[in-house]
């Protein structure tokens, strides 16, 4: 964005909340100010920036200036903070959160997918990544890559239940028939909730390939445990 301010004195502007660290008070303000007066985004950055210079760690001043940058459409400018914040600190998951804000409003995942991926590989396991990089591989048809990530994902101590029954919906979309069933079956060996989309599942797959024997006998298990012998 180029900044341009014709006026030598600034617009006064209390930066006190941000010294004081009322940090979401401060956005607050500045977001209503800037509805009323866009023209005056320019003024209000360049006292931003010369607090984040007095405080360079502070990422909360940092992630204030993202928030405006989206808040007037300047996403380019916002991606460009967001990846500074990355390399200062991997773990503020603000930085993550804003990008996903940056994608819902423009679909900016050619931007976006990097910073995710490559925080994903070192290990960020943030809530907001976890949600949005499957999609954001699903959208560009990268199913070895969305199976790899939920593999990786399961493999944790700390992964979900929705995460194997996501991967094994994956596998039958591959064509890894066998490894689905095993999957969803390993699932509801530890969560038997789930035995309905075990059943929809392997009636899905033998749709498929109806001679597949290894998905009508776990079918017939499946119907057991639900409490189903009609079906079985």
């Amino acid at each position: 964005m180029q900044i341009q301010i014709t006026n030598k004195e600034f617009l006064p502007f209390n930066l006190n909340l941000i010294k004081q660290q009322n940090y979401l008070e401060a956005l607050d303000r500045y977001k209503n100010y800037l509805a009323k007066h866009p023209e005056h985004l320019a003024t209000l950055l360049i006292g931003l920036y010369k607090e984040h210079y007095r405080q360079p760690n502070n990422l909360n001043i940092q992630l204030i200036i993202v928030d405006l940058y989206i808040f007037q459409n300047y996403l380019d400018d916002a991606l460009i903070e967001l990846y500074d914040m990355f390399e200062q600190d991997q773990d503020f998951s603000q930085t993550y959160y804003l990008a996903s804000k940056i994608y819902a409003k423009k679909n900016h995942k050619t931007c976006i997918k990097p910073l995710f991926h490559l925080a994903f590989q070192k290990g960020i396991r943030d809530s907001v990544i976890i949600d949005l990089l499957p999609k954001l591989y699903l959208d560009d048809n990268e199913i070895d890559k969305t199976i790899l990530f939920f593999e990786t994902l399961i493999s944790e101590k700390n992964s979900l239940p929705h995460h194997k029954k996501a991967l094994a919906d994956l596998y039958k979309q591959t064509g890894k028939l066998t490894k689905s069933i095993d999957t969803i079956s390993h699932l509801i060996s530890s969560y038997p909730e789930y035995i309905q989309d075990a059943c929809a599942l392997c009636e899905s797959i033998l749709d498929l390939n109806p001679t597949l024997t290894h998905a009508r006998s776990q079918l017939i298990q499946f119907h057991i445990k639900n409490c189903n012998p009609s079906q079985a």
